[in-house]
């Protein structure tokens, strides 16, 4: 926030941008949550960097599908995944791609064609896109990720909840909300 408020600039203010509103998504904060992903995809089209663009753009449809927008998410998701093929699924993407491809009903399959090596990433992610939020939290919570983690988590607490399951949903919500009360202080 202090480096957003000085107005400077820095090259890393993007990722800045974008990890301030995933704890605002993650707040339920989805207007202010738009707005940081808006801009860090900006500042990442102005740097033409593929390490910038595809993160930011994962995140964008991400905000975008939690504003409500989807025709535009799904436009900057055909954009993500046209740039994606043939490198490793890094963690610069997060849980941010599985969610925007389970919400928008693509399932796993667009991350098949694109010959990306196996990696423990995207087993994560397809986990996530297939619709299984528990395996996805499960493989975060090996590779270490625990705002990954979370994210799968609570999107398994909304799915468990959908499947008449409340225990087993207050017990996701209750893991998830646990890691973001120590990341946001």
């Amino acid at each position: 926030d202090d480096l957003l408020a000085s107005g400077e600039r820095h090259y890393l203010e993007w990722e800045c941008r974008m990890w301030r509103g995933r704890i605002r998504l993650a707040e339920g904060r989805a207007a202010a949550a738009l707005a940081d992903a808006e801009a860090a995809h900006g500042l990442a089209v102005q740097a033409r960097d593929p390490q910038d663009l595809h993160p930011t753009r994962a995140f964008l449809a991400r905000a975008l599908l939690a504003a409500g927008r989807r025709a535009e998410a799904a436009e900057v998701t055909g954009r993500l995944l046209g740039g994606l093929g043939g490198g490793v699924l890094g963690p610069d993407l997060g849980a941010d791609l599985g969610l925007v491809l389970a919400e928008l009903d693509l399932g796993a399959g667009p991350l098949d064609r694109l010959g990306i090596p196996p990696s423990p990433w995207l087993d994560a992610a397809r986990a996530l896109a297939a619709g299984d939020p528990l395996a996805a939290a499960d493989r975060y919570a090996a590779i270490g990720s625990r705002p990954d983690e979370a994210d799968a988590r609570l999107a398994a607490a909304r799915l468990l909840d959908r499947l008449g399951r409340p225990t087993e949903a207050g017990a996701q919500l209750a893991a998830a909300r646990a890691f973001l009360a120590t990341a946001t202080g």
